[in-house]
């Protein structure tokens, strides 16, 4: 045979079937499902005695650990209180024999909704490198989470945003949220620091309650600088050339979000 020794238990072992698995839950909340080992023909095989491992779409997830079947387990097992998904949204989970990965199982999709507000706020959309020059106007994204991070989009209470730049622009500055914005709510182009400093964007709610900030370093549009890369040591009069132009911050990282004409 060309069925190695060690997976002699999985032989005959086509796919699996996942059931009993709740199609909505809340993050966090634990499921219960049930595990059924099958052959091509799609019966129970209840002399598998294979070991499986399993996997899931959310990356948040708490999942049984590798599992070995007995012959008193019939190819049938239960699993009780041993799955946990924390991120919203349609999440799904997956099973395979561990020498015999082929042989797989995934589950219908479980609908998981966000749970209670955090009292924590995510800010989005800063620059990712960290630095933006003065005046130039940001957009970014805050939004009311739940203790893993989900959207909160019902939520519906009034929130301040705020700068420790004395000369910044933050607008709009007091917002309540209402089913239009479903949780998410976007500053387009209503954020504007103009200190040269390492600034921070706050909001709270307007009673003081729940709290998140982002920073970013402001600098003078001056002190950022370009990279000219790719051009020829040598180069023949009125031979074209190509070249590379890399905007920089003040530390010489890249400044991906430059925005602007430039010349030689």
């Amino acid at each position: 045979s060309n069925v190695p020794s060690a997976a002699a238990a999985a032989v005959g072992i086509h796919h699996f079937d996942i059931t009993g698995l709740s199609t909505t839950t809340a993050a966090g909340s634990s499921l219960g499902f049930t595990l059924t080992a099958r052959t091509v023909a799609n019966v129970v095989m209840s002399d598998y005695t294979g070991a499986v491992t399993f996997s899931a779409t959310d990356p948040q997830a708490t999942l049984p650990g590798p599992t070995t079947f007995t012959l008193t387990d019939g190819g049938v097992m239960s699993f009780s209180a041993s799955l946990y998904f924390r991120t919203a949204g349609g999440q799904r989970l997956a099973v395979a024999d561990s020498l015999l990965p082929a042989a797989s199982g995934l589950s219908a999709v479980v609908q998981v909704s966000s749970t209670a507000f955090n009292n924590e706020f995510r800010i989005a959309g800063m620059p990712p490198d960290g630095w933006v020059h003065a005046d130039h106007p940001l957009s970014p994204t805050v939004e009311p989470v739940d203790q893993w991070g989900n959207r909160i989009t019902t939520y519906d209470r009034a929130v301040v945003l705020t700068s420790d730049d004395s000369l910044a622009t933050v607008s709009p500055s007091t917002v309540t949220f209402g089913p239009s914005h479903a949780g998410i709510l976007t500053l387009t182009n209503g954020v504007i620091f103009r200190t040269t400093k390492l600034t921070t964007l706050s909001i709270s709610e307007s009673t003081g309650i729940g709290y998140g900030q982002a920073q970013v370093n402001t600098a003078p549009l001056s002190t950022f600088r370009f990279r000219v890369t790719g051009l020829p040591a040598t180069l023949t009069a009125g031979t074209a050339a190509s070249m590379t132009a890399e905007a920089l911050t003040p530390v010489g990282t890249r400044y991906t979000w430059y925005q602007g004409t430039v010349r030689s």
